[in-house]
């Protein structure tokens, strides 16, 4: 659908929320080009990060996209007569590259618009604790379906 790119631009202020799967950027630069992709991408509320991730570049974007912290480091001078403590400031990537690149199966990285960036696990909901109570309900539909067409 050539038309994505615009779809998902206006869709939010119209109460229309497109959801979109994408395998990688460069992909997604192919088919809709730099203009559409930063279209989709800044539209987008949420996005989801899957591990896997080997595209340099599109590490770095998520890895700026998680932000920045200031971290404090603190250097120790001792020249024989005297010490000193000197404290200094300094920023560093919220999750850097190669940490986005190894994200664990069944884990994402979900990014909101106002939110800080954090990381959640699925959970299968055929194996979670409802396992039994779905699996019956499976089976109770695919008989009414089979049912139904063997009837037709």
């Amino acid at each position: 659908m050539p038309q994505i790119p615009s779809l998902v631009s206006v869709s939010g202020s119209q109460n229309i929320f497109v959801v979109a799967v994408l395998q990688n950027l460069a992909q997604t630069h192919e088919r809709w080009g730099e203009l559409g992709v930063r279209k989709m991408f800044a539209a987008a509320t949420v996005k989801g990060i899957l591990g896997g991730v080997s595209d340099e570049q599109e590490l770095k974007t998520y890895s700026q996209l998680a932000g920045e912290f200031e971290e404090d480091t603190e250097s120790i001078s001792d020249d024989g007569d005297r010490a000193s403590i000197s404290i200094s400031t300094r920023r560093r990537a919220v999750l850097e590259p190669g940490d986005i690149r190894q994200i664990k199966e069944r884990e994402d990285l979900v990014v909101h618009r106002r939110t800080p960036v954090t990381r959640v696990k699925f959970e299968r909901i055929h194996e979670g604790p409802r396992a039994k109570e779905i699996s019956e309900a499976t089976k109770e539909a695919l008989r009414k379906v089979n049912s139904h067409a063997a009837g037709s």
